[in-house]
């Protein structure tokens, strides 16, 4: 028999915004045709993957992703034998792999592609 706990870990946002760019320049770029700025607000920042973690959207595959989104992506991570990719994120050393994963389960709930 398992059991689980949950550990808060301070997430911050430039981790995100290193995460997504991870995945939109080379990650994910084997499934995801493109990323939108939902209504183009870009929050004040330069690039679609910085515009998460300052409140805004984009929407990938038809699939609308924001902070919270990752968040649960993360949990996920944790929850799903996915523990050394969630390791990776979390502390540094991770790859483009592991931000494509992350995406992976941000847009459709579970892993799809490899």
């Amino acid at each position: 028999m398992s059991s689980f706990i949950n550990i808060r870990i301070k997430i911050k946002d430039k981790q995100i915004d290193s995460w997504l760019c991870g995945a939109f320049e080379g990650g994910s770029n084997y499934w995801c045709d493109g990323i939108k700025v939902k209504d183009n607000d870009y929050k004040g920042t330069e690039y679609a993957s910085d515009c998460i973690s300052k409140g805004g959207t984009i929407i990938a595959e038809d699939k609308e992703i924001n902070k919270q989104t990752i968040l649960d992506a993360l949990e996920w991570l944790s929850n799903n034998k996915y523990t050394k990719v969630l390791d990776r994120l979390i502390n540094g050393g991770y790859d483009a792999d592991d931000s494509d994963i992350l995406f992976q389960v941000a847009c459709f709930g579970d892993v799809i592609y490899g």
